[in-house]
């Protein structure tokens, strides 16, 4: 039997993934295109990297969150084993980790609500 650990993804891997979405939403079509302030096809060619980047940070929020939710149903199953089995210990260990997990989730979400 295999020992997953929760959460699956580490510190750092999170934190990679939120400079990414960061990345996407703030940075990408400026660094992707700078336009003249004069000339307005440079402005939507502008306009279209910046969407494109919110559209790349949406999909990669999306892809996970929806990890995460599938981690979180995995994890609420074992907690009702563990309290079946009188272990709450190993429940109580497995709550904390659904406590950080709901704080991640929230955390991407707020990154999408940049304005």
């Amino acid at each position: 039997m295999q020992t997953i650990i929760h959460p699956e993804k580490s510190f750092e891997d999170f934190n990679k993934v939120l400079e990414e979405v960061h990345y996407l939403i703030s940075r990408y079509g400026i660094e992707k295109f700078t336009p003249s302030s004069k000339d307005s096809l440079e402005t939507i060619k502008f306009m279209v990297l910046v969407h494109e980047g919110w559209k790349k940070a949406q999909n990669l929020v999306i892809a996970e969150v929806l990890a995460m939710q599938d981690e979180l149903l995995l994890i609420n199953k074992k907690i009702k084993r563990h309290n079946k089995n009188r272990r709450r210990k190993q429940a109580n260990d497995l709550k904390k980790a659904t406590k950080l997990i709901n704080y991640r989730i929230s955390k991407l979400k707020k990154s999408i609500d940049a304005k």
